[in-house]
């Protein structure tokens, strides 16, 4: 990937325009990320993952698509923001989760919404230590293309993603 012309190094610089070559539906081909690692021989099943970027309105939905009969769970879908810091840099914050059901819960929600509070908490248990700020989740884009996208997350994971 090296030799081959990538659109990374500027492609943070187009977000939130329509013609953000981030933007599309991006499908997981590889990851060192065990929390987005999924297979039938574990207890979550396997699942199909993916994600859906919305540069124009600066969103990312996360989704999770479970493949196992055996799964109570249908899709997660994590929704996030995203905002550029940097020519390749990505920073995030995590919205929500939203937990679909094969079966209705309690025979009554097919679905439910989980506001996520990370920044609030981070915010307070830094509350005591004003000269340090928590640390705030992004990405950097290693590479881009029309078809393939491969970025390190703040923790030092990499994704390879093949847009759908």
């Amino acid at each position: 990937l090296a030799a081959e012309p990538s659109l990374a190094g500027g492609a943070a610089d187009s977000w939130k325009t329509k013609d953000s070559p981030l933007s599309g539906e991006w499908l997981n081909l590889w990851t060192t990320a065990a929390d987005a690692t999924f297979d039938e021989k574990t207890e979550r099943g396997a699942a199909k993952v993916s994600n859906v970027v919305d540069a124009a309105t600066g969103r990312i939905t996360n989704v999770i698509q479970f493949t196992g009969a055996a799964s109570k769970v249908d899709t997660l879908k994590v929704r996030l923001t995203a905002k550029s810091v940097g020519p390749s840099r990505l920073e995030l914050t995590f919205r929500w989760v939203k937990v679909t059901f094969r079966k209705r819960l309690f025979r009554i929600f097919k679905s439910i919404i989980i506001p996520v509070p990370a920044s609030f908490i981070a915010r307070v248990l830094f509350l005591f230590r004003p000269k340090k700020k928590p640390p705030l989740p992004y990405f950097d884009l290693l590479y881009l293309d029309e078809s393939l996208r491969v970025q390190r997350t703040g923790e030092g994971n990499v994704f390879v993603q093949q847009k759908a």
